[in-house]
């Protein structure tokens, strides 16, 4: 635990936040917020704060990310957790993203089938850039520091899929080039099935299945689910 004069900051916090709620559950559709505000001149540790209940929140669902607006805050703002390479599986530690854009690297795009925490129990079919790069920041908060923003320039390449022999971890790198495009859609108001085409499920949807369970499957593809 991290002590600064905005307070203590660890797992156990108890925030007053200047938005006025705590971010405990995701927001009916109609109440997400039609527009986002940036982030970066925010207080950093408040930020981290936003960032760690939405953790909470997004492993409750068995989720892979979370965008700030589904819990009802107008922010540009987004989590996402991270790959375990060695595992191929997903690592429940995330990553805090800020203000972030995304753009085409090409013209080539690929289909993907997302889910939504936002639009529980359904799948959309969307198109996906295949290459692209991510701009903006993130907030970082090691150990023995107070919380910081850095500047954050990615770059997604399709190579970088086809190139994987795992199965599973190939898998894993297609959702977090679906998860950085769809949440970033919702801080421009766009949601999957404003973009794709739905497709009709067989069962309830498993927003993510961790790699000891993931043995079923819906319609016979791999659920490269968003929001989770």
């Amino acid at each position: 635990m991290v002590k600064s004069e905005s307070g203590s900051i660890g797992q156990s916090f108890a925030p007053t936040l200047s938005w006025g709620i705590k971010p405990v559950k995701i927001v009916p559709v109609n109440k997400i917020p039609a527009q986002s505000q940036q982030v970066f001149e925010k207080d950093p540790v408040e930020v981290y704060k936003v960032c760690k209940e939405m953790e909470v929140l997004c492993l409750k669902h068995n989720g892979v990310g979370l965008s700030a607006v589904q819990v009802g805050l107008p922010w540009k703002l987004f989590i996402l957790q991270s790959i375990d390479r060695e595992k191929s599986d997903m690592s429940r530690k995330f990553r805090y993203f800020i203000d972030c854009e995304y753009e085409s690297l090409g013209e080539e795009k690929a289909g993907m089938v997302e889910g939504c925490l936002s639009l529980p129990n359904r799948l959309f079919r969307v198109s996906r850039w295949k290459d692209f790069k991510v701009i903006g920041y993130e907030l970082v908060a090691e150990r023995a520091s107070i919380p910081e923003f850095i500047d954050c320039n990615l770059t997604f390449y399709a190579q970088t899929i086809s190139g994987t022999k795992d199965d599973r971890l190939a898998s894993l790198l297609s959702l977090r080039h679906a998860a950085m495009q769809h949440e970033i859609d919702h801080h421009r108001n766009i949601l999957i099935r404003d973009i794709g085409e739905e497709v009709i499920l067989r069962q309830p949807l498993q927003m993510f299945q961790p790699k000891e369970d993931a043995k079923s499957k819906v319609l016979g593809e791999k659920n490269h689910g968003t929001d989770r």
